[in-house]
């Protein structure tokens, strides 16, 4: 019977609750009706954006020859996301074909220095950077490029340590190659092609 009575005057505190504050409900529910519109808009439009910025890009890509092209990925590149950094990539491409590559090393330090990229994707542009730039530009700019990578993750650890070991090879320090060599070798984390690729730059080398 009490428990009966504690549940009716439970309900009956709620009904109370209710009917004083029943405009502030009302409006609390509006709102969040609002939000959730909102919200789905939101969404829509960045849909509509990425959707957008995909067909621009690949229209751009198709007319490589065109002034088109670099008006179109110098729009895209501006925005954030995946591709504007494509875009990015495409306007750096362009420039080592065209062997400009100081011009092309400031292009990825403006990508790498704006710091709105995952760790991952900023590791990947660095890598990307330094591959194509090592025989072209000074230690001191790969090695920039390089700082760059996040080097907690296990998979960039063998492709820096490469590099550096190239470096090493190019600026004849034999004494840094060959304690990069040896740790790339006897690390069972770095994978075996870069492993066979320091055996045959050893080898290269050797012979030269």
């Amino acid at each position: 019977m009490i428990k009966k009575l504690n549940i009716t005057n439970y309900f009956n505190k709620i009904s109370i609750f209710v009917q004083s504050n029943i405009k502030l409900i009302i409006y609390f529910i509006i709102l969040f009706f609002f939000i959730i519109i909102f919200y789905q808009y939101y969404l829509y439009q960045k849909d509509k954006k990425i959707l957008n910025l995909s067909i621009l890009y690949d229209k751009a890509k198709n007319n490589i020859n065109t002034k088109d092209f670099s008006e179109s990925m110098n729009l895209i590149a501006k925005e954030n996301g995946i591709y504007g950094l494509f875009a990015s990539l495409e306007l750096i491409k362009v420039e080592l074909n065209n062997k400009n590559y100081l011009i092309a090393y400031e292009y990825y330090l403006e990508i790498l220095k704006e710091n709105k990229l995952k760790n991952i994707y900023n590791s990947i542009v660095a890598l990307h950077a330094a591959y194509n730039l090592t025989d072209y530009l000074s230690s001191d700019k790969i090695k920039k490029l390089l700082s760059f990578i996040d080097l907690s993750n296990n998979s960039f650890k063998g492709y820096n340590d490469e590099i550096l070991f190239m470096l090493a090879i190019k600026d004849q320090n034999l004494e840094v190659k060959d304690i990069l060599s040896n740790k790339i070798l006897n690390d069972e984390n770095i994978s075996f092609k870069i492993k066979e690729r320091i055996r045959k730059l050893n080898e290269i080398d050797k012979y030269q």
